[in-house]
């Protein structure tokens, strides 16, 4: 069963509204517990419950109902600045406790970055997302200390999670996958003990645009999520609150009228659209003056020649 919306839309709305309404939904520790529970190590063997109970959890209160307080992820600062680097803008940004090394004394919390990425090639990026990915995690960790002098506390730093839900405009070969980047330790010579704070950094890539053949419960979560199937949502989250359906139903009317928009203009969205643009417009022009052959091409847009002889033509470009 859709979820039915009482929206009515004249006119296409800004993308940046859906992709709000995409953030807003998510704010809801219901709605991410399922992403995190299937990319984050410390979360391995949690119910989505429990994984509720840790966002934003402050362990003295852990005699408290686990569905009990505050029921929306603690958005925390989303603008990172600093005098010598870039502004770097987060789409949600929130703390969670790490179960594995805090203790009835302390609590120790995970940093976690969950970012909703439209472009995946890296030709139409200009750059391999896993690098950004990697730098954002790097900058949140780096903010955990406000000042570098000799009494910085370099012990007191919290692993930082770095995670990028991919939808559209994903390469064949990467479509349906899902990749972690961590760190690990690696004896050279001799053998120390291993700690486990020393793991500080991790990066995840959700990447959807396929079938699922392989039947993953997160891609299959995500799927109902941005396909509007709130029934499909509720296997995996069980009945949500009047708050939680309404935010979906405001997420599904957006994205109910940019697909009534690109149809009115003859245009594909989502991951249609992925299928027939190839992602990158350019490739198709430079291939087209000639500045660029047809096999370079398609490596860097991550299909084969063939596919994008196809698209090319599809979007209007004359095949050299």
């Amino acid at each position: 069963m859709k979820v039915e919306t009482g929206l009515s839309f004249t006119k296409m709305q800004d993308q940046a509204q859906y992709d709000a309404a995409v953030k807003t939904f998510f704010k809801h520790k219901e709605a991410v517990a399922p992403i995190l529970a299937r990319v984050v190590r410390e979360y391995a063997g949690y119910t989505n419950k429990e994984i509720v109970s840790f966002i934003d959890a402050d362990i003295r209160a852990e005699e408290d109902p686990v569905d009990g307080g505050l029921k929306d992820i603690v958005n925390r600062n989303t603008e990172m600045k600093s005098l010598y680097e870039k502004v770097v803008y987060y789409d949600l940004k929130f703390e969670a406790k790490n179960p594995k090394l805090s203790n009835d004394k302390i609590l120790v919390m995970l940093h976690i970055d969950l970012e909703f990425q439209n472009q995946n090639y890296p030709s139409g990026l200009g750059y391999p997302l896993e690098m950004r990915a990697m730098y954002y995690a790097a900058r949140e960790l780096s903010s955990q200390l406000s000042d570098i002098n000799r009494e910085s506390r370099y012990d007191k730093l919290e692993k930082v999670y770095s995670i990028w839900v991919c939808s559209d405009n994903i390469p064949v070969g990467s479509r349906d996958t899902i990749t972690r980047y961590y760190i690990q330790k690696e004896d050279l010579l001799g053998t120390t003990k291993y700690d486990p704070r020393f793991d500080l950094m991790e990066v995840a890539l959700i990447r959807r645009g396929g079938d699922n053949a392989n039947g993953d419960v997160v891609l299959d979560y995500l799927k109902g999520v941005f396909e509007h199937d709130i029934s499909k949502v509720e296997e995996y989250l069980g009945p949500v609150d009047t708050t939680v359906k309404e935010d979906f139903s405001m997420m599904t009317g957006f994205a109910q009228a940019l697909e009534a928009e690109a149809e009115a203009r003859g245009e594909a969205r989502g991951e249609e659209r992925g299928r027939i643009e190839g992602g990158n417009h350019m490739l198709y022009k430079l291939v087209q003056d000639g500045e660029l052959s047809i096999e370079t091409a398609a490596r860097n847009g991550g299909v084969s020649v063939e596919e994008f002889k196809k698209n090319m033509s599809l979007c209007g470009y004359k095949l050299p």
